[in-house]
């Protein structure tokens, strides 16, 4: 997903836009990126993740690499509680928020819901570059979190509209209305 009037190829490459992307600009600022999915790469990246296996994983990684700030947490729209539904797969476990005080259910994690305009308050970062989304069916929740962020520099966003076999076209739809054509 690109803001109007930007490009963006999204098979490997970045349209010849590296290094406007994740080069140095003018102003001395480099590329921040928000992983709501964790893949460390070669960036300033702030990854979020829910899992406390992959966490711990992830942040041992970060001690290895200075370009990289692991935040143990789920993103959504607002702060609070939710519980992180254990699939096979891992990388398919599902966020449940606004469920019953308590316990979560058996093989759930309880875990902390952080927005992403808190979570960019909470690292001193004005704006991300690039935001990835890899939440499983909880992007228009991630995206009312990010309104701040999006608002202030139109950052180019990668998500999935296929969770499982389900696929969410109305995602399309909800980044056209916000302005953004997906590719």
């Amino acid at each position: 997903v690109a803001p109007h009037g930007q490009d963006a190829a999204l098979v490997g490459q970045f349209g010849g836009r590296e290094e406007e992307l994740f080069g140095e600009s003018e102003d001395g600022h480099g590329s921040d990126f928000l992983d709501c999915g964790t893949q460390p790469e070669r960036l300033k990246l702030v990854a979020v993740e829910p899992a406390a296996g992959t966490f711990a994983l992830l942040n041992r990684s970060a001690s290895l690499h200075t370009n990289l700030t692991v935040r143990h947490a789920a993103v959504s729209e607002k702060p609070g509680r939710g519980c992180l539904e254990p699939d096979r797969a891992p990388e398919l476990n599902r966020l449940q928020t606004g469920g019953a005080a308590g316990a979560p259910p058996a093989g759930g994690e309880d875990v902390e819901l952080i927005s992403v305009d808190a979570l960019a308050a909470e690292q001193g970062i004005g704006r991300f570059d690039v935001i990835k989304m890899d939440v499983e069916g909880h992007e228009i929740p991630t995206l009312c979190g990010a309104r701040e962020i999006i608002g202030r520099n139109d950052p180019i966003i990668f998500y999935e509209v296929k969770e499982g076999q389900h696929v969410h076209m109305e995602l399309v739809a909800e980044f056209k209305q916000r302005g953004y054509e997906s590719f």
